[in-house]
Parts: structure tokens; C-alpha cells; sequence
């Protein structure tokens, strides 16, 4: 059992017993124990909420380096795909959006490809 789960479990296990003597019990003797048992817990629960924020902020710090190099790759790709896009709208406002020829846009790598063109002339895949 790993130090992240030994953190969890024991203060669970206090607090479902306690769940389950409430519910052998009264109403009135319900409440005592509910605000009893709020009380007594409190700095636990603190301490659980703390330290699941810290595993939490952990595990996508950890993520985000195992997957350093594909990331700035995905990113690249993205300023690259609205770079080009800037492109084509820089020279459809110069050309006064006057041409005609039918374009689109491939679903994979963003680059424009005849309208009619089911691959992609750069990247190779179906559109």
C-alpha cells in the first residue's frame, strides 16, 4: 500500500464507522454524534482535502514532463495550421476575394487542398 493511499484509508475507516454508529442510533443522539464527529474530523478532512490538491497538482506535473516533446510538437502544429490560415485570408482580402477556384482545407495537417480532393496533397490522408 503506497504512502498516498495509507494517508486515505485510515481516516476513512474512522470516519465510515462513525457514519455507521450514526445510523444505529436516535435522531437527537444522531446530531450529537454528527457534530461530534464533524468536529473531531475536521483537521482530518483538512488534511485529506490537502493532500489529494497535492497528488492532484503532482500527477499533471508529472504528466505535462512525460509528455513535454508532444505537447510543444501539438502546439507547433497548431501555430502552424493559423499561420497558414492567416495566409490565405491576408491574400483573399489583397486579391479583393475575387478568385474563384474551389479550396478546402485538410482535416489533418490544415493545409489548403483542392475542393475535390479526397487526400491530402502534403500529408497523404483521406479527407
Amino acid at each position: 500500500m503506497g504512502e498516498h493511499t495509507v494517508l486515505f484509508v485510515i481516516p476513512a475507516v474512522l470516519i465510515i464507522a462513525g457514519i455507521l454508529a450514526l445510523a444505529l442510533s436516535t435522531p437527537r443522539k444522531r446530531l450529537k454524534r454528527i457534530n461530534k464527529l464533524m468536529n473531531q474530523n475536521e483537521d482530518v478532512l483538512k488534511e485529506m482535502a490537502k493532500k489529494s490538491a497535492e497528488i492532484s497538482g503532482s500527477a499533471r506535473n508529472e504528466f505535462l514532463h512525460e509528455n513535454e516533446d508532444m505537447l510543444k510538437e501539438m502546439s507547433k502544429k497548431g501555430a502552424e495550421i493559423n499561420s497558414e490560415g492567416i495566409k490565405i485570408t491576408a491574400k483573399a482580402v489583397k486579391e479583393g476575394f475575387t478568385e474563384t477556384k474551389l479550396t478546402k482545407f485538410c482535416k489533418n495537417c490544415g493545409k489548403e487542398i483542392d475542393e475535390n480532393s479526397k487526400f491530402c496533397n502534403f500529408c497523404g490522408k483521406e479527407q
